[in-house]
């Protein structure tokens, strides 16, 4: 890779985190904090792949496809996202707003994505990182702030079920905007599935900036 396309590699997460972090109106968290969740989604990239391979299943059946893209993709990325911001950062004191679910997920969404890049992309020319900035970069971003707003709506639920339910709503909705979007890519050889991915991105982009808005209003608790 020579320096540009390293820098277009991580400029596009680089941004999304800077937007996401100059949006918090309030206390703004610390920066200890962000870079270990940055950090550990970037190596989030291990268990993924790992994970990701055990479940796969080798197969050209629709069935097998399907189960790849909603499962050993979309639900492992997904899962191991939350998994982070649960044990790490839901408890501690600083996530004290509902905005910050919307912070630590994207702060390690980009994270993951960003190494992803990195990894995967490294025999490919610049244009390849222009077209992932405003494609795939830009869904991990969507998918992990519509899991941050569940997540800042789970931590300030008055019961246990109610938090329970948003964290599992957040994931389920996740993982199918995420799985759809990855599977219409998939047999995008069909030519009108690729319209329904982009259809899928804006649509994930349009409710993503609406939570980004709605959370971003409610001050610490």
């Amino acid at each position: 890779m020579t320096l540009i396309q390293y820098i277009l590699a991580i400029l596009p997460g680089l941004i999304i985190c800077f937007y996401i972090i100059r949006s918090d109106k309030f206390e703004k968290e610390p920066m200890g904090a962000l870079l270990l969740s940055f950090i550990l989604g970037t190596l989030l990239i291990i268990p993924v792949i790992g994970l990701g391979g055990l479940l796969e299943i080798n197969s050209p059946k629709i069935l097998a496809t399907l189960f790849n893209c909603f499962i050993s993709v979309a639900l492992v990325e997904e899962g191991l996202k939350l998994g982070i911001i649960l044990l790490l950062f839901y408890k501690q004191p600083f996530f004290n707003e509902p905005f910050d679910g919307i912070i630590y997920a994207v702060m390690i969404g980009m994270g993951f994505a960003t190494a992803e890049n990195l990894i995967f992309a490294g025999n490919h020319p610049s244009a390849f990182y222009i077209q992932r900035a405003f494609t795939t970069e830009i869904a991990h971003g969507a998918f992990s702030i519509i899991l941050g707003y569940f997540i800042g709506q789970s931590k300030f639920s008055k019961t246990t079920k109610a938090r329970k339910k948003s964290l599992v709503l957040g994931l389920l909705f996740c993982t199918l905007l995420h799985g759809m979007y990855d599977l219409f890519l998939i047999l995008s050889s069909l030519r009108f599935t690729l319209y329904f991915a982009l259809v899928i991105l804006l649509g994930s982009i349009v409710l993503a900036y609406q939570f980004i808005l709605i959370q971003v209003e409610k001050p610490p608790r």
